[in-house]
């Protein structure tokens, strides 16, 4: 059996920046993820950053996790007109993320604030082909099935799932989180953050996501 799957590299980590557009241009790589709190600070037209035609798949992310990192406070619309003037492909909704570490009152105030922003993103986009992907972080099965359930009920593009790097070792939390998601959003498009390596790879393939 074989399985098909959509990976997309990172543009630039905090290690530095990649370029991959001599990959393009041999065809080899035609998908790539780039933070749009990099973005803003690099140029506002990214297929002339990254010297991509039209063929190239841009998935443009919020910036969340640096959200959480630099504990900075953004505008979600502000993050929405960005998304849409940049050029991208795909972009995901401004979310916070969680961590184990975090008490349960701050997981559900971080878990309401990212279905907010993901409702209003949704309801004032303005680019139609933009595909938005709803951000979702999820804890336990529970939570997993709640946020999917509430989300379900609006016409997103995609789900894209994060807050999976903090628990990156703990497979079975990891799977219990992605399958409740999944059986939520049945022949829904789901993208899991983070995901990369090896093992990354393969748990991708198990679980049917990209």
């Amino acid at each position: 059996m074989s399985v098909k799957l959509d990976l997309f590299a990172k543009w630039a980590t905090r290690g530095g920046e990649y370029s991959y557009a001599k990959f393009w241009k041999e065809g080899i790589l035609n998908k790539v993820m780039i933070s749009a709190i990099y973005a803003r600070e690099r140029s506002t037209n990214l297929r002339e950053l990254m010297e991509a035609d039209k063929n190239v798949i841009i998935f443009l992310d919020s910036g969340g996790f640096t959200v959480l990192r630099k504990n900075l406070v953004l505008n979600p619309i502000d993050i929405l007109r960005f998304q849409e003037q940049s050029g991208a492909n795909i972009a995901s909704t401004l979310d916070y993320p969680i961590s184990p570490q975090m008490s349960y009152k701050e997981k559900i105030e971080r878990t309401k604030m990212t279905i907010k922003n993901a409702i209003m993103m949704l309801k004032l986009k303005q680019r139609d082909d933009l595909k938005l992907y709803a951000s979702i972080h999820a804890w336990d099965l529970k939570s997993a099935k709640i946020i999917a359930k509430k989300l379900s009920n609006y016409e997103f593009d995609g789900y894209a799932v994060g807050s999976l790097i903090p628990i990156r070792g703990n497979y079975s939390k990891i799977t219990e989180i992605i399958c409740g998601i999944k059986n939520s959003l049945r022949g829904k498009n789901v993208h899991c953050f983070g995901f990369s390596g090896i093992d990354g790879i393969f748990m991708a393939a198990l679980l049917g996501i990209n």
